[in-house]
């Protein structure tokens, strides 16, 4: 992050409607000069409900150690990426939602993830979507409903990271999709896979449709 950040704090008593709007004001106000930072003190969990909302460029979402960001609604995705650069570090996310959504939809490129935990993603803990190029580092990633980290046409780099307990792929790329993973542990991956459709088979890394990866220093097993 360069220039000079200005920092939004969400007060304890904020609600997810007034967290919405503190991030819609950060993404309207921020530039590469004045990057927005927006960050969950340590003093409640935190639940997004429904909506879904968008992250700009030159934003970052910070969140203390120890908070926690729930999604109960019917939302997407906990958050949308929709430009960047743009991140989130810290804290746990969780999905306690019952529709299909993501906890992370990344639709942009320079999207950091970093030093957070991704919880029981009704769909994908983290989806990059054509074009877009996101960066794990120090994720976990756990208990997806589907795949952990899908790329759709995507450029995803993972380091040091964990991928575990997906019901399908702990890593799925797609469509042309480029993954480079280095010192991560992709582990325990295909618990539940589909009984039609073609989420079928669950693998530590699914590369198909002329995707491709690069893979050191990890460790890739029980899948």
């Amino acid at each position: 992050v360069t220039g000079t950040p200005h920092t939004t704090q969400i007060d304890g008593s904020d609600d997810g409607d007034a967290v919405k709007s503190a991030l819609r004001s950060a993404s309207l106000s921020a530039t590469s000069s004045d990057p927005q930072f927006v960050y969950f003190p340590a003093s409640k969990a935190y639940d997004f409900g429904t909506g879904s909302p968008q992250v700009g460029a030159n934003v970052y979402i910070v969140l203390a150690d120890g908070v926690t960001i729930t999604k109960s609604g019917s939302a997407s995705a906990t958050l949308n990426f929709t430009a960047g650069p743009s991140g989130a570090y810290g804290g746990t996310w969780k999905d306690a939602s019952s529709g299909t959504s993501n906890l992370i939809t990344a639709r942009a490129r320079g999207v950091k993830l970093a030093k957070l935990t991704l919880s029981y993603a009704y769909t994908y803990g983290v989806s990059a979507t054509t074009g877009s190029e996101v960066t794990l580092t120090d994720v976990t990633v756990t208990g997806s409903r589907r795949h952990g980290v899908i790329a759709d046409g995507a450029t995803i780099t993972v380091n040091d990271s964990d991928i575990t307990n997906s019901n399908v792929s702990g890593l799925a790329l797609t469509n042309g999709s480029t993954g480079t993973i280095t010192d991560s542990h992709i582990t325990g991956n295909g618990v539940k896979p589909a009984t039609s459709g073609s989420d079928l088979i669950g693998h530590g890394i699914g590369i198909e449709k002329g995707s491709k990866a690069t893979v050191s220093q990890s460790y890739i097993n029980g899948n």
